[in-house]
């Protein structure tokens, strides 16, 4: 069965249209006050997203800095190690050119150093006055001391030679510590 407008009384097709034209005019209030609520909506969430973003960010930012006071912090301590090894006698250096420069019946049982002075003391026993002056004579040819004294000497008891020696080094003692290591 079609439906057919023209069989119908003017009264009718005014009412139907009527009701068409109302069912029309509702569908686009409704289609209109849901696109508004939508766009509403779609705003809030873009606010959110954007109150997200930047809390994100500001974290990040404080993170940032946060690493790098302690990046600032490091560094300070590396260039405090750096200042301290730049100033850093290798005392082991010295031990290492007193070992080599000892004769097989010279100990020494004392050692002093002044690394401002340039100047080292050592107190020790040599099992005779002539193994004593050759001693000496040893410390004299190297050539990392300037100067070398016999400070004290006494014979002990089962005779042999208790002696303090003195040294003075070169300026450049140092950089030959820094070259072995």
């Amino acid at each position: 069965m079609i439906f057919d407008v023209k069989h119908l009384s003017k009264n009718t097709q005014s009412l139907l249209g009527d009701v068409l034209l109302h069912c029309a005019v509702a569908l686009l209030v409704v289609l209109l006050f849901s696109y508004g609520l939508l766009t509403f909506k779609i705003r809030l969430q873009t606010q959110q997203v954007k109150v997200v973003d930047n809390s994100a960010a500001s974290t990040n930012v404080i993170q940032e800095k946060e690493d790098e006071k302690k990046v600032a912090t490091y560094q300070k301590k590396i260039e405090q190690y750096k200042g301290l090894f730049a100033e850093h006698t290798a005392i082991v250096a010295l031990f290492d050119f007193v070992e080599k420069n000892t004769l097989p019946s010279v100990w020494f049982s004392n050692f002093d150093f002044s690394g401002s002075a340039n100047t080292m003391t050592l107190s020790g026993e040599a099992e005779t006055m002539e193994v004593l002056s050759r001693q000496v004579q040893v410390f004299e040819q190297a050539q990392y001391i300037s100067a070398t004294n016999i400070l004290n000497s006494e014979f002990d008891p089962s005779g042999k030679v208790r002696f303090i020696l003195g040294f003075s080094f070169k300026d450049n003692v140092f950089t030959y510590a820094h070259e072995q290591q």
